[in-house]
C-alpha cells in the first residue's frame, strides 16, 4: 500500500510478490474485497499443490498409458467396468 500511485512502484511491488497494488486513499469495502480475493487465491493455490502432490504420488496414474486414461483407472478402482466409447 502506498500514497504514491506511480506505475514503477506498482511494477516493483508486483515483481516482489505483492498480490495487488493499493494506493491511498482507499475505500474500506474495496480493501476488504481485495483481502477476500487474496485469501481465496491462497486457498486455491494450496489446493492445487495438494492435488498435484496426490496425483504424482499415485503410481497407477503415473504408469497409465495417458493422462486421459485416469478416468478409466478410477472406474476400475471402484469396481466398475470401463465404459466403451461409441464408434463414430
Amino acid at each position: 500500500m502506498t500514497a504514491f500511485g506511480e506505475l514503477e512502484t506498482a511494477v516493483e511491488a508486483m515483481s516482489a510478490g505483492a498480490f495487488w497494488f493499493v494506493k491511498k486513499p482507499f475505500q474500506n469495502d474495496e480493501l476488504l474485497a481485495l483481502v477476500a480475493r487474496a485469501l481465496e487465491s491462497q486457498k486455491l493455490w494450496l489446493e492445487l499443490r495438494r492435488l498435484r502432490h496426490q496425483a504424482f504420488a499415485d503410481e497407477d496414474y503415473l504408469h497409465s498409458a495417458s493422462p486421459s486414461d485416469a478416468g478409466g483407472l478410477r472406474d476400475r478402482r471402484a469396481g466398475g467396468a470401463r465404459r466403451q466409447r461409441p464408434a463414430c
